[in-house]
């Protein structure tokens, strides 16, 4: 009986751990250094829905290049859905704080915001998604 509450704990916590460590690995491969793992899993496991990547963008303990990434999310989203949705969100994201990123090189989801070798930034939760919106919006028309 006492070894069996013992027990107890740890199957919690391996019910806890088992239900977070993809989330985890995701958001932790998406503030690597390198660049290109950073847009291999955006591309192919961060697939969070509209309230998380706004939750993620707007979040100020989150790492910086997360919450770059959480924008791009946001705009890959709104460039399939109506324009009231869009505005809301930008409304709702307006006041967001602003963030550094820390990337040392480009991929396809950077380029376009960051020159390797240049300090930029900070940047804005609105400004980053309104110019990914602007850069699906040029790539769907070629």
């Amino acid at each position: 009986m006492v070894f069996s509450l013992m027990l107890l704990p740890i199957l919690f916590w391996l019910v806890y751990f088992g239900a977070t460590v993809r989330n985890t690995y995701v958001l932790t491969s998406l503030d690597t250094e390198d660049d290109s793992l950073a847009e291999l899993i955006y591309y192919t496991r961060f697939d969070v829905d509209l309230k998380t990547a706004i939750g993620l963008a707007t979040d100020e303990s989150e790492f910086s290049n997360v919450r770059f990434y959480a924008c791009c999310r946001i705009a890959d989203l709104l460039s399939i859905d109506n324009e009231s949705i869009k505005t809301s969100v930008l409304k709702n994201t307006a006041n967001a704080h602003p963030f550094q990123t820390e990337f040392f090189n480009t991929n396809r989801l950077t380029c376009g915001f960051f020159t390797p070798g240049y300090a930029e930034g900070p940047y804005t939760v609105n400004g980053v998604v309104e110019k990914r919106l602007e850069i699906l919006a040029h790539s769907k028309s070629k």
